[in-house]
């Protein structure tokens, strides 16, 4: 009997870290689906009255899609302030000279990344680009603050700072940082975008465990996705399509650049698992 409860425990365990994983992507689609119904209604009842409305649909869905991701947003950062004050664990500090480290990994990442799929053939495969008519169709304006702002709010809000805060209290840092990439890869739904987003996914958490701040990632996020579409919007990128040499050239530059970035951040999580475990030493040493 002892046996059975002892597995039924163990399968009771695996579900609950399953939902906390999962729960974050069930409130931002969620939200999605309620402000996207919404908005649908409201068009259909509103498209012979305002002509602007039917003559912008581009527009209406980088609204509906902020409104979304905000709302996402802000409910998830009211979860984790809940969980921040039950397992007692503060943000850290987030220097100003992070911002330019930030800089860097967005830089790398958003370019390095592109000619690396570019260069691999997996650029060739549906679904590359998928977001590229709505950026370059929709307002400029709208689409900064909804691509730029809202959604890698929100994106963050779900893999960084509630899943991977969780996942950091059952498990060690690389299976933290490769599950919740994974996830991040899955969320996306095509395999070009899937292998940019584990990628990506991989350096966000890296930021997210040297800093303890969801400002890190959030900001990376944010300068990373600023990068793409003033790439799209200058049509640099189809210069760089043009030639493999270029490819090659820009990959070896940025992924320079990224790495450059990444040597500081992996400097701080030493220097945070070592402040860590002095904390422990110290907390046993009192104990006796």
């Amino acid at each position: 009997m002892w046996y059975s409860n002892d597995i039924m425990k163990k399968w009771k365990n695996y579900f609950k870290a399953i939902w906390e994983v999962l729960s974050p992507l069930f409130i931002y689609w969620g939200t999605t689906v309620a402000v996207l119904s919404a908005g649908g209604i409201l068009s259909m009842m509103l498209g012979n009255v305002l002509p602007a409305v039917a003559a912008h649909p581009y527009d209406v869905v980088m609204i509906l899609s902020g409104i979304a991701a905000a709302w996402a947003a802000y409910l998830l950062w009211k979860i984790e302030k809940r969980e921040m004050t039950w397992y007692s664990q503060p943000y850290g500090h987030f220097p100003g000279r992070g911002i330019l480290l930030c800089m860097g990994a967005a830089v790398g990442i958003s370019i390095g990344g592109n000619c690396l799929l570019s260069l691999t053939g997996i650029s060739s495969l549906p679904g590359y680009g998928q977001a590229r008519e709505t950026v370059e169709s929709a307002s400029r304006l709208l689409t900064f603050l909804n691509v730029c702002i809202a959604a890698p709010a929100a994106e963050e809000m779900i893999f960084r700072v509630v899943v991977y805060r969780r996942l950091r209290r059952r498990i060690c840092v690389r299976d933290a940082v490769l599950v919740s990439s994974l996830f991040f890869a899955v969320y996306h739904m095509n395999l070009p975008q899937a292998c940019f987003g584990f990628l990506t996914g991989i350096v966000l958490a890296l930021f997210m465990e040297a800093y303890d701040n969801p400002m890190a990632p959030v900001l990376v996020h944010m300068m990373l996705n600023s990068c793409s579409v003033i790439l799209s919007w200058s049509r640099a990128g189809e210069l760089l399509g043009k030639s493999r040499v270029a490819q090659a050239a820009a990959l070896l530059v940025f992924g320079g650049v990224l790495a450059v970035s990444l040597v500081p951040v992996f400097r701080k999580m030493k220097e945070k698992w070592k402040e860590k475990g002095n904390e422990t030493i110290v907390h046993s040493d009192s104990m006796l």
